[in-house]
């Protein structure tokens, strides 16, 4: 064991290869997108009014079809 290995937590994720990293952040990501939109119905509606699905995001550049968020819609939708 090397002296890196002492201070990594989990060495196999944090040694990942970015393009791989890359790939698990945006499998996750659009885990959580499906997930918001089945279960808060804040992004349900607001995704709803401009026909977005979880479908519709497939790359990263499709991220620019989600709105911006923004403090005060937070706040109200907490």
């Amino acid at each position: 064991m090397s002296a890196t290995d002492v201070f990594m937590w989990n060495h196999e994720l944090e040694t990942m290869p970015r393009g791989e990293l890359r790939g698990m952040q945006f499998a996750r990501l659009k885990v959580l997108l499906a997930r918001v939109l089945d279960d808060v119905s804040f992004y349900r509606k607001t995704y709803g009014v401009l026909g977005i699905t979880a479908e519709d995001i497939q790359h990263l550049t499709d991220l620019r079809k989600l709105p911006f968020l923004t403090k005060s819609d937070l706040r109200d939708h907490y």
